[in-house]
């Protein structure tokens, strides 16, 4: 998804996805674009839910962020890996009232997001959310299944040792 963000859109240059940990302290990237993205993924990259990023606020309030110009901006931060960031826009992925993370994209460009840009990539957050609420959903139930299938197997066996037992002091 967030190669498509960068293919659809030739003012955004990096896209990323941050999903909330499971104490929904801290952002965690899990989706990035390019040789950034893959240095950011291999060091953990993480922001505190609340903190003063675009991120962190984005994840504490639940609302989308655009940052028109990062240069002397109160909630932009700069990020050693993407120095020509001149605007952010982060959208929350919302399941109800529930934050899960947030889609994050940069522009080299200030003032780079118009209403329409800012409504499609919010129709594409909607989805996003949904797909990795599915996920969720289908990895739960395998684990559950797997659970069942175990269980089943240990009282399937137990019953049969209980049955020859049985036959066996019968006999």
């Amino acid at each position: 998804v967030v190669n498509l963000v960068v293919e659809l859109f030739p003012n955004i240059y990096h896209a990323q996805i941050f999903l909330l940990n499971e104490s929904r302290t801290y952002a965690v990237l899990r989706a990035s674009t390019g040789d950034v993205g893959i240095r950011l993924l291999e060091r953990g990259h993480r922001l505190e839910v609340g903190s003063v990023s675009v991120i962190g606020q984005v994840t504490e309030v639940g609302r989308t962020v655009i940052t028109r110009e990062t240069v002397g901006s109160d909630v932009h931060r700069r990020n050693e890996f993407l120095p020509d960031t001149r605007a952010e826009l982060a959208i929350p992925l919302r399941m109800g009232d529930s934050i899960i993370g947030a889609l994050d994209v940069q522009s080299k460009l200030n003032d780079s997001f118009d209403e329409a840009q800012v409504g499609i990539l919010q129709t594409m957050s909607d989805q996003i959310t949904v797909a990795i609420e599915n996920t969720r959903l289908y990895q739960d139930s395998m684990r559950q299944l797997a659970e069942l299938r175990s269980t089943n197997q240990e009282m399937t066996g137990r019953t049969w040792r209980e049955f020859l037992n049985y036959q066996r002091e019968r006999e």
